[in-house]
């Protein structure tokens, strides 16, 4: 999935090693915090999978078009249903 792994020392005050760099998942970090806080301020902690995986796309769809991003999110629609009962489900505990 992903090209390859790399690392930076923070312990050593390292945070930028040629191309290796944290700011990618710092950035991610802080957009769905804001995202958190400023859209929805108080989270359900059962949801909370459905959250993340909402700022998850919309992280990776940043830097398409609108058209892109609306086609790309009507083709992921097709198949896919939540009722009632799994929203309502005792399994999923706050």
């Amino acid at each position: 999935m992903f090209k390859s792994h790399k690392v930076v020392n923070h312990g050593a005050y390292q945070y930028v090693d040629e191309d290796k760099t944290t700011n990618t998942i710092e950035a991610f970090w802080s957009f769905l915090k804001r995202g958190l806080t400023g859209t929805y301020h108080n989270v359900i902690h059962k949801l909370i999978h459905r959250y993340c995986s909402e700022f998850k796309y919309r992280w990776n769809m940043r830097k398409k078009s609108a058209e892109k991003c609306f086609e790309n999110l009507i083709d992921r629609c097709f198949g896919r249903k939540i009722t009632w009962d799994i929203l309502t489900s005792p399994l999923l505990k706050y």
